[in-house]
């Protein structure tokens, strides 16, 4: 286990990087090459609140990254060489709630809806957040709706396949659990 002083170096460390990977194979069975294409600075401590550990979330879509620390999100769009920062936004205005109460982001691309998913716990409600870009681009509009959760829903996790979504999460009496 690591010490406090320990933590705390690494801590702005925890969400500072990101690699883009491209992947490519031939017709023949071969396995499947992963190339490293770009390398990027992600959300820091600076951008979000300190939490240890941070929660951390990224996906990758069509033309995009984007990534969820704790209170915050970053998109960057990958069109040229090297990825550029297109929108920064704290969790609390994009979702439209308390920041105090929100945590455990979780983002995803689903490419047979051409969507991006996210979800948040907001612990005060109790509820698990989603929300659902309207298009391909996640810089645009999105829905966003909440579901009451029978307690303090923590790390939510979604999976989305064939036009149905799935929001599960390990659930609490309360957060003190």
């Amino acid at each position: 286990m690591y010490g406090q002083s320990v933590r705390a170096a690494l801590l702005p460390l925890a969400a500072a990087s990101l690699v883009l990977v491209g992947t490519a194979h031939g017709a023949d069975a071969s396995p499947p090459v992963a190339t490293v294409t770009a390398s990027f600075a992600g959300l820091s401590v600076g951008d979000t609140i300190p939490l240890d550990p941070p929660d951390m979330a990224v996906a990758a879509g069509p033309g995009f990254v984007v990534q969820m620390v704790n209170l915050a999100m970053r998109i960057w769009s990958t069109s040229s060489a090297m990825p550029t920062v297109v929108k920064t936004e704290q969790l609390s205005d994009f979702f439209g709630q308390a920041a105090g109460s929100l945590t455990d982001p979780r983002v995803e691309y689903d490419v047979s809806s051409g969507r991006w998913f996210a979800t948040l716990s907001n612990i005060d409600a109790p509820a698990v957040l989603l929300a659902v870009s309207k298009t391909s681009d996640p810089t645009g509009a999105w829905s966003t709706y909440s579901f009451t959760a029978p307690g303090w829903a923590d790390q939510p996790r979604l999976g989305i396949a064939d036009g149905i979504g799935v929001i599960g999460a390990d659930m609490f009496s309360d957060c003190a659990s």
